[in-house]
């Protein structure tokens, strides 16, 4: 499946919202909220690091508009997750970034 939304890498993590909704700064609280799509990639903010420049200087490493390829599904608190990520595009300012996840098998 695919997800279009709002890409947010804060340091305790990666999550998809709206594209007309506005992040909340990262000194609040985050929590569980269902206009909140939780990202599990272990190496998305590698691979993003590699591929997309990093915003400097502020709370956020990214927070732009994203299309991303997986499978979502709940956490025990019943978050809804996207996981098994295999494709990222990350668009900025016009330009699109075209991140691919390994898919590692155990």
């Amino acid at each position: 499946m695919q997800v279009r939304g709002l890409l947010v890498v804060l340091a305790e993590g990666a999550y998809l919202v709206q594209l007309g909704d506005r992040p909340p700064e990262p000194t609040e609280t985050v929590s569980v909220s269902a206009d909140r799509l939780f990202v599990d990639a272990p190496d998305l903010v590698d691979r993003l690091f590699a591929a997309v420049p990093v915003y400097v200087g502020g709370p956020f490493s990214y927070r732009d508009e994203a299309i991303l390829a997986g499978r979502v599904v709940r956490r025990s608190d019943g978050a809804p997750t996207l996981t098994e990520i295999g494709d990222v595009t990350v668009v900025r300012l016009g330009n699109r970034y075209e991140v691919s996840l390994d898919r590692q098998e155990p």
